[in-house]
């Protein structure tokens, strides 16, 4: 068995097919870490966060940990991470901030910066760009974060809802609280989960 035959019968899981087609871009990219790993030349990604709402967080979670994110009506073309743990966004629900592992999700993804141009990012303009994304073009069933999901960072709201009184609610909690509780409890069936209450990011 020559050294080709080794290399493919030691990665053949790793590829749809049992072997990398050169024409498929996700194979290439496989291809590419694996080669990257035994040269000692591994990827360098970092940590990557991803902001989303209580609501979509007990999506992800119900969807066995793949996201395949849906704005308003329509399913996104790509899903976006960000270096900046901070972030502040007026379009961005930061109910839930999501850790991952970039260095293990770029052994299955392609990872590409990304700056908005137009609203006057990018690393040449003076605003550093943070924004990393994934397209979703190629991958309609979304993006599995199993492995590379380190922890959850759950923004607490009793405090906001624990001053309003209850004759304030109409026949329901808000549908904020709401999702926050059921978060809390949906992580309570999961331990493989770890995440942690904070007041502020």
């Amino acid at each position: 068995m020559d050294i080709f035959d080794k290399f493919f019968k030691k990665f053949a899981y790793k590829f749809p097919k049992g072997y990398p087609d050169m024409n498929n871009e996700q194979d290439v990219i496989i291809l590419n870490n694996i080669i990257q790993e035994i040269l000692g030349e591994g990827k360098q990604v970092g940590i990557l966060y991803h902001f989303t709402s209580y609501g979509s967080m007990i999506d992800i979670i119900n969807n066995n940990l793949v996201m395949n994110p849906v704005i308003g009506d329509k399913q996104s073309s790509y899903l976006s991470f960000t270096r900046n743990k901070h972030m502040v966004s007026n379009t961005i629900s930061q109910n839930v901030r999501i850790k991952i592992d970039g260095d293990k999700l770029s052994e299955k993804y392609k990872i590409e910066p990304y700056a908005d141009i137009k609203a006057g990012y990018g690393r040449n303009i003076g605003v550093d760009e943070s924004e990393e994304r994934i397209n979703l073009k190629l991958l309609p069933n979304g993006v599995d974060i199993t492995k590379s999901l380190i922890s959850l960072d759950i923004l607490d709201i009793i405090q906001t809802f624990s001053n309003i009184p209850n004759d304030d609610f109409e026949e329901e909690e808000p549908p904020m609280l709401s999702n926050y509780l059921k978060l809390l409890k949906l992580l309570e069936t999961r331990p493989d989960i770890k995440y942690n209450i904070i007041k502020k990011y």
